[in-house]
């Protein structure tokens, strides 16, 4: 064997290695289509994380539009049961009256 065919059966076996590497490559590595499924998954998350996000911030505007209607309703009826309270009651019922509500609002 010469150098020349030496040269020779080393070029074609990096050659063919080359082409086997390359088709292989092709064949299990996929990766392309991967990267595609997981770009879908990932805004496909993301889409939802949104919605979550939009519902839960729906929620939390209901329960403050509830919260103020209830906090006016209790005010409306401590208003009527006082105004009630001082109309049918005596003098010291009505101080009375008052000194609880001052411990309950005050503190």
């Amino acid at each position: 064997m010469t150098v020349q065919t030496a040269w020779l059966l080393a070029i074609l076996a990096a050659v063919v290695t080359a082409a086997i590497g390359f088709f292989v490559g092709r064949r299990f590595g996929s990766s392309k289509e991967r990267i595609a499924d997981l770009e879908a998954e990932v805004k496909r998350q993301q889409e939802q994380s949104d919605e979550y996000r939009k519902e839960v911030a729906a929620h939390f505007d209901k329960t403050a539009s509830l919260f103020v209607s209830m906090a006016g309703s209790y005010k409306e009826m401590f208003e009527h049961l006082s105004s009630g309270y001082e109309k049918l009651s005596s003098g010291s019922s009505r101080e009375m009256l008052q000194q609880r509500v001052d411990v309950l609002l005050v503190g």
